[in-house]
């Protein structure tokens, strides 16, 4: 399946993310996360008829939208949901939060680390598929030519059109074509990291995270609350 996504250098910016301490916040509301580190471009915010650009610190909220330029990559850590990477070229209308919150991913990549209250539930809603975690991190990628999950750890549940489910667990990944039906059964980390190298456009995210001398514990430290956990 080929993207237009500008995926292929999403790894580089992510090791520059994590490896790089941002920039101190300023204090947020209860209710607002923040914008942890923006790379090599812009993040912006839909304000009413236009696009605003965010910097390091800002306050982001629930149900807000926001899409990065073509080569940028930005974290930011929303309160009781997680934490986020928006990968190049993506559009993405955060949820509402609280028990069950939706996100609705238009195009592009985005990598979640949820950490959720015990009882509430994340679901990443595409134009092809939603995905529901209760707490885990993965990675889905959606574009004109279908959409892809990956789950690093935990377990997400991939409901198709058709009302069909797809069990995604820990190392394993999930394909969609266009139409929105599965390529094949699901697959295991390995068969992921067999076929794609580090500057792919599909799971270059992923085969680095695994595959990377000391990338585990940058995540652990920096980005998630714990560490990728080995591929099956």
């Amino acid at each position: 399946m080929k993207f237009r996504n500008a995926l292929a250098c999403l790894f580089s910016l992510l090791a520059a993310s994590v490896l790089t301490s941002p920039v101190q916040a300023q204090p947020a509301g209860a209710d607002s996360g923040l914008v942890l580190n923006i790379r090599n471009g812009n993040l912006e915010r839909r304000a009413q008829d236009s696009w605003e650009n965010l910097v390091v610190g800002d306050p982001v909220t629930f149900k807000q939208r926001l899409k990065t330029d073509p080569a940028a990559l930005a974290v930011l850590e929303l309160p009781k949901i997680g934490r986020y990477i928006l990968g190049p070229d993506t559009d993405v209308e955060l949820g509402q939060g609280g028990p069950s919150s939706v996100d609705n991913l238009k195009k592009g990549a985005l990598w979640v680390s949820a950490t959720l209250p015990p009882g509430n539930s994340l679901t990443v809603q595409t134009a092809l598929a939603s995905s529901g975690v209760r707490g885990t991190m993965f990675t889905v990628i959606a574009g004109k030519g279908g959409m892809d999950l990956c789950t690093c750890n935990g377990h997400v549940e991939v409901t198709l059109k058709d009302g069909s489910v797809v069990q995604v667990g820990s190392g394993e990944s999930c394909g969609l074509d266009a139409r929105g039906k599965a390529l094949g059964p699901v697959s295991k980390g390995k068969l992921i990291l067999a076929k794609y190298s580090a500057s792919s456009r599909k799971y270059g995210i992923c085969y680095n995270c695994h595959t990377k001398t000391g990338l585990r514990a940058e995540f652990s430290q920096n980005v998630a609350p714990f560490t990728p956990g080995p591929v099956k």
